[in-house]
């Protein structure tokens, strides 16, 4: 598994908590998603040049860290034979976009001392026209908690509600 993987499922499920964030303008109507699909933009490089491809995560609220996983190994797979690639995140074209970074380390404070710390840059996008800052400072907390106490790990409750008896998807 990937901390990509597990950063965008956590993004999901906070996008899930907070549907004011997963919405885009039509014309003149707002529409909001149930579901939380995650369009990842690939960055096809070869000699001829750079192409952008994407891949929709469908339904990433109920989705495993392992199935995001796969999915993203699947279309690596599938992009690697075009040339090397990087992969993006956005929810776009909706009310929030989203940037990972990577897994730096950096200097921090800890009970009054300065150590060393891994740190994950996570940067958000918001399209104030649709969403206010404070939804928006209300979904970065919820966010945080996420990732910082691994809860993006655990099943969604509908994720289990539709696991057979035996705990299996069904």
């Amino acid at each position: 598994m990937s901390l990509f993987a597990f950063v965008l499922r956590c993004i999901a499920i906070a996008l899930s908590e907070h549907p004011d964030l997963n919405m885009l303008r039509h014309g003149t109507r707002l529409v909001r998603f149930e579901d939380v699909d995650v369009n990842v933009p690939v960055e096809v490089r070869t000699r001829a040049g750079r192409f952008p491809r994407q891949t929709v995560i469908r339904r990433a609220q109920d989705r495993s860290v392992a199935e995001i996983y796969a999915e993203l190994a699947e279309a690596r797979a599938r992009h690697e034979r075009s040339g090397e690639f990087s992969f993006t995140l956005s929810t776009g074209p909706r009310a929030a976009i989203f940037v990972v970074g990577s897994v730096v380390e950096r200097p921090w404070m800890h009970a009054g001392q300065i150590a060393g710390r891994s740190v994950l840059a996570v940067s958000m996008m918001v399209d104030h026209d649709l969403v206010d800052g404070a939804p928006a400072a209300r979904f970065a907390k919820r966010l945080q908690e996420l990732v910082e106490s691994a809860d993006g790990l655990r099943p969604s409750a509908r994720a289990a509600e539709a696991a057979t008896p035996d705990g299996r998807p069904s």
